[in-house]
């Protein structure tokens, strides 16, 4: 019985903890295709592409950068050199509405073009790319919008989406910069996507991304108090059996 007024108690007051699976670079020893897997995200897919991929220090995309560098000051990250797209991309196994998934980006140069996308299986929902002449992101319609203050080198950008019922609501902002964007698009998110397509090499170039997160919407109070309720009523009923 102590157990169960136990239970009784803790759903009362509403202790309870949101499911959450957070996956970064300091987890890796190797960080290539078929890696990866837990219970929240499956295993990565790399095409290299003409560059490649390697876990580095952030920071050698600035002081801002080093920020998304795990304890071991180690982040994910994809260089390219030529025409073909390097990129890492898995899928996310465990979403559900009023689910989110968050990562950091970081980058120094923004010529070129890299960044994120996300999809439902094989249609891209909406991207984030960094290129020469502005930042862009897509809520659906493909639209491009760009800020004032778009080349601040070694910026972070913190990515946010959000499971809204049929939609995923995304929202794009920058540690440095002036970026604050958001917006909704129809879909369900499952697979998330990391590139680099620049071409033209160097260091100052790489893309940085870590800290992937999933959390499990906690329930409302309203939920928790008719469960405590309802062990509340289980101890009640043992004692007066007894």
């Amino acid at each position: 019985m102590k157990k169960l007024m136990v239970f009784a108690v803790a759903a009362m007051m509403g202790v309870v903890s949101a499911v959450a699976e957070l996956d970064q670079a300091s987890d890796y020893t190797a960080w290539n295709t078929g890696e990866g897997a837990n219970s929240t995200f499956g295993n990565w897919t790399i095409v290299d592409g003409d560059g490649g991929h390697f876990l580095g220090n952030a920071n050698a995309q600035g002081a801002n950068s080093e920020m998304i560098n795990s304890a071991n000051d180690t982040s994910f990250g994809l260089w390219n050199g030529g025409a073909a797209s390097t990129e890492a991309y898995r899928s996310i196994t465990e979403w559900g509405n009023n689910y989110t998934f968050t990562v950091q980006m970081a980058y120094q140069f923004d010529g070129g073009a890299k960044g994120f996308t996300f999809a439902q299986g094989m249609t891209e929902l909406g991207y984030f790319t960094i290129n020469a002449t502005q930042f862009a992101h897509s809520g659906g319609t493909e639209a491009t919008t760009s800020w004032v203050g778009l080349r601040e080198f070694g910026d972070v950008i913190d990515i946010t989406l959000t499971q809204n019922g049929a939609n995923v609501e995304y929202e794009f902002v920058s540690q440095v910069g002036t970026l604050n964007a958001s917006g909704s698009v129809a879909g369900t998110l499952d697979t998330v996507r990391f590139f680099n397509s620049v071409g033209s090499g160097g260091d100052g170039n790489d893309l940085y991304f870590n800290n992937m997160d999933v959390t499990a919407p906690i329930p409302e109070p309203a939920t928790m108090s008719l469960l405590g309720l309802g062990a509340l009523a289980m101890v009640l009923r043992r004692k007066i059996r007894k």
